[in-house]
């Protein structure tokens, strides 16, 4: 009996790697003429060339912000700094005592607030550029800045 489990275990391992070689190979056999695959190829390469992308200034500004403002918000929010103890008198002679830990809930929220100017800083850094528009006029040029938002 263990030799009949034994041979179905090796059936199946074949035909385990016998589908992984035919998805892993079937694009490529359904490729065509490599002369055409090279010319899309290249005509895709030309493509991409002329579309060029502006290099996103705030992205790693926004991305240490949105990084540092975790790192505060956590500390702030989980670590405790201090503990709290209370101790009330009871009719019984016996006092309650209560005992707390504290937390820097200030530190927390600026966490949250840096993350957020992160976040705004990543999105305004996606967005296009502001618009700088130079006129000349009769006494000297002109300077105008517009922002989109």
């Amino acid at each position: 009996m263990t030799a009949v489990v034994s041979a179905c275990g090796g059936c199946m391992k074949r035909r385990v790697g016998a589908w992984v070689v035919f998805t892993l190979t079937a694009s490529t056999a359904f490729g065509g003429d490599l002369q055409d695959s090279i010319a899309r190829a290249a005509a895709s390469q030309t493509q991409q060339q002329t579309t060029t992308s502006r290099p996103n200034r705030l992205l790693w500004p926004g991305i240490a912000l949105v990084g540092g403002g975790t790192v505060m918000a956590l500390v702030g929010f989980l670590r405790p700094n201090g503990v709290e103890v209370t101790i009330q008198p009871t009719p019984s002679f016996v006092p309650a005592v209560s005992v707390r830990t504290t937390h820097s809930v200030g530190l927390g929220v600026t966490g949250l607030g840096v993350a957020g100017v992160g976040g705004v800083l990543l999105i305004l850094g996606a967005r296009n550029p502001p618009v700088v528009t130079v006129t000349p006029e009769r006494h000297g040029i002109s300077v105008a800045r517009t922002v989109r938002f």
